[in-house]
């Protein structure tokens, strides 16, 4: 009497199959996962500067415009836990004027605990940039305290 096997010559090959495509798929996972934290860093940052830029260009002196920045960007990351040490904020008031514009550079590095497996170092320094233009039809202050009225 002759038995037919379940299956034939086939037997065994799904568990195979599932042990050799397992770890690429948790590979494919973690990457997913570390590039997505990567991904939401870098939008807060731009965001922060978004901020610190449409503060600073509402400002009627450069001296005050980066004052403004910085608490714009102090404001906008309070609380937030991934930033290992306080953000850098350079604020650029190089074409500062009416019809001007500022530029806002933030900088951090992110906390990346967690993504080890990933190869991404614990921590990785992540810059934001915006720009604001300055309303071509209000006074501000510019260099020497004299008042720009010309665009």
């Amino acid at each position: 009497m002759r038995r037919n096997r379940v299956g034939g010559e086939d037997a065994g090959n799904m568990a195979l199959e599932l042990a050799i495509m397992t770890p690429v798929l948790v590979a494919l996972f973690i990457a997913l996962v570390a590039v997505g934290r990567v991904v939401d860093v870098k939008g807060r940052l731009d965001g922060a500067a978004r901020d610190a830029a449409r503060a600073a260009s509402v400002a009627r002196d450069p001296g005050t415009a980066q004052t403004l920045a910085k608490q714009a960007v102090t404001d906008t990351m309070a609380g937030t836990s991934w930033c290992v040490n306080a953000p850098t904020v350079v604020t650029d008031v190089g074409h500062w004027g009416p019809g001007g514009f500022v530029s806002v550079t933030v900088t951090c590095d992110a906390n990346l605990n967690g993504l080890g497996l990933s190869g991404l170092a614990p921590t990785l320094t992540r810059t934001g940039r915006a720009t604001s233009p300055i309303d071509t039809y209000r006074r501000t202050i510019c260099a020497g305290g004299q008042i720009c009225d010309d665009p």
